[in-house]
C-alpha cells in the first residue's frame, strides 16, 4: 500500500472511531465547555483534524495547502 493510501486509510479509520463515540450525544452536547478543564467535542474533533493537517499532511506533502490559516491559532 503506498504511503497516501496508507495515510488515507488512518484518518478515516480515526474518524470513524471518534463518529462511534460521538454517536450517542445531541447536538447541543458538542458546542457548551462543560468545565473549564474539558473542551467540548466539537473543538476536539477540529484538533485532532487540524493534528493530522499540522503534522501529516503540512510536512510530507510539498503541494499541501492549508485549509485554513488560523487553524493552528484555534487548535493549537
Amino acid at each position: 500500500m503506498n504511503r497516501n493510501k496508507l495515510l488515507q486509510t488512518l484518518f478515516k479509520t480515526c474518524r470513524q472511531r471518534t463518529s462511534t463515540i460521538c454517536k450517542p450525544l445531541e447536538v447541543e452536547d458538542y458546542i457548551p465547555q462543560p468545565t473549564i478543564d474539558v473542551s467540548p467535542p466539537k473543538w476536539h474533533l477540529g484538533h485532532t483534524t487540524w493534528f493530522f493537517e499540522a503534522f501529516v499532511l503540512e510536512p510530507y506533502f510539498k503541494d499541501y495547502q492549508l485549509y485554513d490559516d488560523d487553524f493552528a491559532y484555534l487548535f493549537n
